[in-house]
């Protein structure tokens, strides 16, 4: 007869760092298990600095005001700081850089023999974004991750990923990696895509910071100006508006390029294109009993901890759930989005 696998059990006197705690599946995370797993070694929380703060203040701040952390605070009281002091190490650093940003050798060094599981729940969840920021983040942070667990003695990693990097396919899907074979189902290689990617990058950049490109943005501004009413013959307040503009420019090319290469790979969008890639690097670079992958779904407002209905931020279906309870009763829709089983409407009632 199998033994139950317990939480509690696992977990006590274990090290973990954690990475993303500013999001929501991080911050969720860590206060559960502070909650309910108080007997953990320690975690060690990799934030980064933000121009003049520094990474224990930036942590403390969502300790301090994070709803999540409520139960924490009506538990422990003003014995709350020894509590959190007591289980938790603030580690200066970025999940984007080598070595996971950490500077300090000794820390590094100490983290590296004494760290059990790496919990990497840093990501860049916005569907389409700057192809630069994506490739950043999720992939060559998950990168980061490998490497960091590749050289510690004894640490394993869980990466959150998604259940979309499954791209367009239907049906059934078993719960296997292929990080050699694409959603379409052409061989992949995680290592050329990045090189190919990183080229394209490079060319758009290239692109927009040529005269004729300046030209455009100047010429866009002088006219955006003139249309608003404004003074086209105000020199600070036409390359404020250029920049704006070339820099906008910029942003699109990125997400186009970052739509493209998706697409073709049969991803519906940058999100899962770059965490697949990242799912392709882990594989390729940890011995299989080193790594795990948490595929999520869509990830909703919590049923119970630390209250029904939190979520972080004003996604999902929070905004829909929200103007569903007040004095909003309708939500329209279109026909051909309905389910085939509903009467031909086009709002639903509340």
């Amino acid at each position: 007869m199998n033994t139950p696998i317990s939480i509690k059990h696992s977990y006590a006197g274990r090290h973990v760092l954690l990475t993303g705690v500013t999001g929501f599946l991080g911050k969720v995370w860590l206060a559960m298990v502070l909650q309910y797993v108080p007997d953990v070694g320690k975690i060690y929380v990799l934030t980064r600095k933000k121009a003049l703060r520094p990474a224990a203040d930036r942590f403390e701040r969502q300790v301090q005001t994070s709803p999540c952390f409520r139960p924490l605070h009506e538990k422990y009281g003003a014995d709350m700081s020894r509590f959190i002091s007591e289980r938790i190490e603030v580690v200066s650093g970025d999940v984007s850089l080598p070595d996971m940003g950490v500077e300090d050798p000794a820390v590094l060094a100490r983290l590296r023999r004494d760290i059990d599981l790496v919990i990497n729940c840093a990501g860049l969840v916005d569907f389409d974004p700057d192809l630069r920021e994506a490739m950043t983040t999720n992939v060559e942070g998950a990168r980061n991750a490998a490497n960091f667990v590749a050289a510690c003695d004894k640490a394993v990693l869980l990466h959150i990923s998604t259940c979309y990097v499954t791209g367009k396919k239907n049906g059934l899907i078993p719960e296997d990696i292929r990080p050699d074979l694409s959603p379409a189902g052409d061989p992949f290689d995680v290592e050329v895509e990045c090189a190919e990617v990183q080229a394209s990058i490079d060319a758009i950049l290239a692109e927009h910071e040529s005269p004729e490109m300046d030209k455009r943005a100047h010429d866009d501004a002088v006219k955006q100006i003139r249309d608003k009413g404004g003074d086209e013959s105000n020199a600070m307040l036409v390359r404020n508006t250029a920049r704006r503009i070339k820099r906008n420019l910029l942003k699109d090319a990125m997400v186009a390029e970052g739509q493209r290469r998706a697409g073709r790979w049969g991803f519906t969008n940058i999100y899962t294109y770059t965490k697949n890639m990242a799912e392709a690097w882990i594989a390729r670079r940890l011995d299989p009993g080193r790594w795990s992958m948490f595929r999520p779904a869509i990830v909703e407002s919590s049923m119970s901890y630390p209250f029904p209905g939190w979520n972080q931020g004003f996604n999902t279906c929070g905004p829909l759930s929200y103007a569903l309870g007040s004095w909003f009763r309708h939500l329209p829709c279109k026909r051909a989005t309905r389910s085939t089983s509903s009467p031909s409407t086009t709002s639903a009632a509340a």
